[in-house]
């Protein structure tokens, strides 16, 4: 439904008006009763029964309409001042008959039909639209619907709301009692039998949602002239022409007929959600949970979504009761931005509240945003999805449809209104608001630039236990210095202990056995066998000796103690795997950073730069760049920068275990110029450095590029 409003830009003049060539009107257009507009001006609806459409009009419209039989313009615009109270010109004549002349409503040859509507002046536009938006229609099922409502006629009634409702309670309330098993049912989806299932029933919900349409306006009294696919971004939807409920004068029975098909897949997702409780484990259960899931996301992010013309976008403009909402509200916006920028005082397209204007400026401006990140994000999924010349088409297309083609066409009003466009403080504040935000782009002031890095020590040890004991005596406390050999730690072992003491007596006994053997002949024997035992026992003892000096824990570097573990109370048990302590030699310490594509060329080698500790009691730290890699790094070695381990670096986990980068990114190496003692051998942080100054224009530039290069491979 098209509302015929009074256009923003200037309109030609008369001498431009045809006076005496006027096509005459369609004869099989119908003329309707309205509801009065805001104002409480009468309006009508002019329909179209071959394309079934309907175009809103007002009185002074009618009256042009009534006396466009006389085929002069001149005639029409003299014929309506007399005779009514109204005061009109040539440009009004000749708005109507432009609307009339683009929606094919006049009794045009066949040639300039063929040249106006097969072959319009901006047919490239419509060919490229058509790629994102198509509809097919399929079949016409009003007679269906006819003989087929009173079967249904049940379900619009109260009883059965209160029973969904009380459905959906209970599914509810037993939903968030099991949670966690109701996303569970979902691995029986991916079964062939599952996916083929729950195909054919998302499939049978689709339609149940457009005979709820088609139900709710048969109810009312209206004709359903068509139902088929509609291609949206090349993704089939069924859709049902209800346009014929603009017959209706209440905008309450067109908001019905736009929620029944939301009400329908609620109620859906309603009845699967509590059946899925009922039904016993397998892929129905599965099934349920993908009927209920799919049905709240797609009702509540697709189907109420006002931003695209579905159900929610319809709901929206009766409950407005703005018919045509989208293109009355650009219009409204592209007046709007007209005052802002130039100052030009042009009549608004339609008079409106205040309050309307506010809701229709916002949601125009909405719209232009959504459409924006939608048409990007679908341009990156086909680029990625399929061939890579396929998605940048698509971009490039996209960026032609939402900005430069609107651009142009407003720029070419523009020139028209060069002579009234004057200097005012519109356009002096314009003037100055885009000047600043130009210099801001273009002018080279930004000279700092940061990139994530690590203070870490290149000489450290990891103190643990060199066997399971007791405490015995902790020589040392956090922030202790300590030099190579020091004993940090005297450990108890039983066992130990144990074997010390039973090699020590049988070393005892032995030596007393060769003391009471005499050096007679028939002994001999007997001192070789004693003297070989006694040598065996020497060398348990001596193991055991060895294993009882191991239990005294020496530091194996000069450094500083840290990281001391909690609880060292003595006769604590502690066993291998324990960390006792961590070991850090300050002398040789290094600063590694990570920085960005973009970034690589602004800094170089020497430059100096400033390292801030995470830990914000930590000192600030002063480095001198060592080194730069020619090469980008791939794999990430560092888990303490790791995205998936709370680091700034974005990485994803390969099979093996590496660390991937996700985006190009260099290591610079850095050298301390003034060490600071840290409480771990890392230390995470940021790099502030000074590199050459660079304009953002020239970031964004040099980020295209390398976009571009990388991506150009295909």
């Amino acid at each position: 439904m098209t509302a015929l409003t009074n256009a923003a830009t200037p309109w030609p003049g008369q001498n431009e008006l045809p006076q005496k060539d006027l096509f005459a009107l369609r004869e099989d257009l119908k003329l309707i009763k309205a509801q009065p507009n805001e104002d409480g001006s009468a309006a009508w609806m002019l329909h179209d029964p071959v394309r079934h459409r309907f175009y809103r009009i007002g009185w002074k419209e009618l009256e042009i309409l009534k006396r466009w039989h006389s085929g002069c313009g001149q005639q029409i615009v003299s014929a309506v001042n007399e005779e009514t109270t109204l005061n009109i010109t040539a440009d009004n004549v000749m708005q109507v008959h432009l609307f009339l002349k683009a929606n094919q409503l006049l009794n045009q040859p066949s040639s300039s039909f063929i040249r106006h509507g097969l072959f319009p002046e901006n047919r490239i536009m419509k060919i490229l639209t058509g790629l994102l938006y198509q509809r097919l229609p399929l079949f016409s099922p009003d007679d269906f619907l006819e003989k087929t409502l009173p079967f249904v006629w049940f379900l619009f009634s109260k009883s059965v709301c209160l029973l969904i409702v009380l459905a959906g309670v209970i599914g509810g309330y037993l939903t968030l009692q099991r949670w966690d098993d109701f996303f569970r049912t979902f691995l029986y989806f991916y079964s062939l039998q599952g996916l083929a299932i729950s195909a054919v029933a998302l499939t049978l919900v689709k339609a149940g949602h457009e005979l709820a349409h088609a139900y709710t306006a048969k109810k009312q009294g209206l004709n359903i002239p068509v139902m088929g696919i509609a291609l949206i971004l090349f993704w089939p939807v069924l859709y049902t022409d209800t346009t014929d409920a603009w017959r209706l004068k209440k905008k309450k029975d067109r908001i019905h007929i736009g929620i029944a098909g939301v009400a329908f897949e609620i109620a859906i997702a309603i009845l699967a959600t509590l059946f899925w409780h009922i039904v016993p484990p397998g892929p129905m259960k599965s099934i349920l949970f993908v009927l209920a899931a799919t049905n709240w996301i797609s009702t509540l992010a697709i189907n109420l979504n006002p931003f695209m013309r579905f159900d929610g976008y319809y709901i929206l403009s009766d409950f407005l009761d703005i018919p045509n909402l989208q293109p009355r509200s650009f219009a409204l916006a592209r007046w709007f931005l007209r005052w802002l920028i130039l100052g030009v005082r042009q009549p608004c397209p339609e008079i409106f509240s205040l309050r309307k204007k506010i809701i229709m400026l916002v949601y125009a401006f909405s719209t232009w945003v959504y459409r924006f990140f939608l048409y990007s994000g679908v341009a990156l999924l086909v680029y990625h999805l399929f061939f890579k010349l396929l998605g940048i088409v698509f971009f490039i297309f996209e960026i032609y449809l939402l900005f430069l083609n609107p651009l142009l066409k407003e720029l070419k009003i523009w020139s028209t209104l060069r002579s009234s466009i004057k200097v005012n403080v519109h356009m002096i504040l314009s003037l100055t608001v885009f000047s600043t935000i130009v210099l801001f782009l273009l002018y080279p002031w930004n000279s700092s630039g940061s990139m994530p890095g690590i203070y870490k020590a290149t000489d450290f040890s990891r103190i643990f236990a060199s066997a399971s004991g007791q405490i015995k005596a902790v020589n040392i406390q956090n922030g202790q210095e300590v030099k190579k050999g020091d004993i940090l730690f005297v450990l108890y072992s039983p066992q130990v202990a144990f074997q010390k003491e039973q090699a020590l007596l049988q070393v005892h006994q032995f030596q007393q056995q060769l003391n009471r053997i005499s050096f007679a002949k028939d002994q001999a024997d007997l001192l070789h066998v004693v003297e070989q035992q006694l040598v065996e026992a020497m060398t348990r003892l001596d193991g055991a000796i060895e294993k009882e000096n191991q239990l005294k824990i020496i530091s194996p570097i000069s450094g500083r103690v840290f990281n001391l573990a909690e609880a060292l109370v003595l006769g604590r048990w502690v066993n291998e795997s324990d960390q006792l302590a961590l070991i850090v030699n300050f002398e040789n310490m290094i600063v590694e950073g990570y920085i960005q594509e973009s970034d690589r060329y602004r800094i170089q080698e020497f430059g100096r730069g400033v390292f801030y500790p995470a830990d914000t009691e930590e000192k600030k730290i002063h480095v001198l760049i060592e080194s730069i890699s020619l090469s980008h790094s791939t794999v990430l070695d560092e888990l303490y920068m790791a995205s998936t381990y709370g680091g700034s670096l974005p990485v994803r986990e390969d099979a093996d275990g590496s660390l991937i980068l996700q985006k190009t990114y260099y290591k610079v190496k850095m050298k301390p110029v003034q060490v600071f003692s840290v409480g771990s051998r890392i230390q995470s942080g940021t790099i502030k450095f000074q590199g050459e100054k660079v304009s953002y224009a020239a970031r964004l530039w040099q980020g295209i590029q390398s976009v571009l290069i990388r991506e150009s491979g295909f």
